[in-house]
C-alpha cells in the first residue's frame, strides 16, 4: 500500500503540471490575437498623432502667416519696408547691391502670377538663388537682412555645387509685400 500512495502522490501533481500548462496555453492562444490587435491599434494610434501634429503645425502656421499680415498692416512699424507695386526697380537695385557687396551670382525671379491681395497689401511670392562661396553667400544674406525691405522666408536651402566643392548654392523662397497700388 505504501507503494500505491507514493504513485498517487506523483499523479496529482503531474495532472496538475499538465493543467496548469494547458491553462497557460490557453491564455496565450487567447492573448496572442488581442496583442496583434492592440499592435495594430498602438500604430493607428501613432499614425493619427503625427497627422494630427502636422495638421496642428499647418493651422499654427496659417496663424503666424494671418498674423505676420496684420502686422504689416501696422503701417507705424513697417511704412518704409514696404515699398509701392510700381517701385519694383528699386527692389531690385537693392537686391542687386547686396549681390555686388558680397560678390556673388544671383537670380532675382518674381512670381506675378501668384500675386494675393490682403486688405492694403499685395503678396507676391519670390525666389532667390544665390553661387558662390560659403563666406559670401552669408555675406549676401546679411546684406539681405539689412535691406529696407520686407520679405518672409518660407524655404532656405544652401548645398555645395557638385562641379567645385568650394561654392555654395543658396536658394530662397520668400513672400515679398507690397503696398497694392
Amino acid at each position: 500500500m505504501k507503494k500505491e500512495h507514493i504513485v498517487e502522490n506523483f499523479s496529482l501533481p503531474s495532472s496538475l503540471i499538465i493543467q496548469t500548462v494547458l491553462f497557460f496555453v490557453l491564455i496565450i492562444a487567447a492573448l496572442v490575437p488581442n496583442m496583434k490587435q492592440m499592435q495594430l491599434s498602438t500604430r493607428s494610434l501613432q499614425e493619427v498623432r503625427a497627422q494630427t501634429a502636422l495638421v496642428e503645425q499647418a493651422v499654427n502656421d496659417r496663424i503666424n502667416a494671418q498674423e505676420d499680415v496684420l502686422e504689416l498692416d501696422n503701417r507705424t512699424i513697417l511704412d518704409d519696408a514696404i515699398l509701392k507695386e510700381n517701385d519694383i526697380i528699386i527692389f531690385i537695385e537693392q537686391f542687386e547691391s547686396a549681390a555686388e557687396k558680397a560678390n556673388i551670382d544671383h537670380i532675382l525671379r518674381f512670381k506675378t502670377e501668384e500675386r494675393k491681395k490682403e486688405k492694403t497689401l499685395s503678396i507676391i511670392p519670390i525666389t532667390i538663388q544665390a553661387n558662390g562661396e560659403l563666406p559670401d553667400i552669408l555675406k549676401f544674406i546679411e546684406e539681405i537682412e539689412i535691406l529696407n525691405i520686407y520679405i518672409n522666408p518660407t524655404s532656405v536651402s544652401l548645398k555645395t555645387d557638385l562641379i567645385d566643392e568650394k561654392k555654395q548654392e543658396l536658394f530662397i523662397e520668400a513672400y515679398s509685400y507690397w503696398e497694392a497700388l
